[in-house]
């Protein structure tokens, strides 16, 4: 009979529209991109598609947040901790490789609250929610 070969997740099967990322790409910039230039349209989704790695963030703990809430409304797979992590896709401000415990330490650190600039990231969620 026929064989078929198991499929690995590789990407972050993201579902989010052009219009979406349109709506990402400021808030994304302002508050977690940590290079010196702006990401573009297609920098944002090429790390979506995992075509492209190692994007500099200022907050672990804010990037935690959103990728979370990204998952949380299907618009990336719920298994993008460990995708963040095989794919390299991000990197510290003190320029460590996150891992998928990294991000998951990110979200977990109760004590300290939501992360600054949260609610940003959740009126994003909204503004995304709402062109669909």
């Amino acid at each position: 009979g026929l064989i078929l070969d198991y499929c690995e997740i590789t990407d972050l099967q993201c579902t989010l529209t052009e219009m979406q990322f349109k709506i990402i790409l400021p808030v994304y910039n302002m508050y977690i991109n940590a290079k010196n230039i702006d990401l573009t349209l297609e920098d944002l989704k090429d790390l979506f598609a995992c075509k492209q790695n190692k994007f500099k963030v200022k907050n672990n703990r804010l990037l935690a947040y959103f990728m979370c809430k990204l998952s949380k409304e299907k618009y990336i797979t719920n298994a993008y901790q460990k995708e963040i992590g095989e794919q390299k896709l991000f990197i510290s401000f003190k320029g460590k490789v996150l891992s998928a415990i990294d991000i998951d330490r990110g979200l977990h650190q109760k004590y300290l609250g939501k992360p600054k600039h949260s609610e940003e990231i959740d009126s994003l969620i909204l503004a995304i929610k709402n062109i669909e």
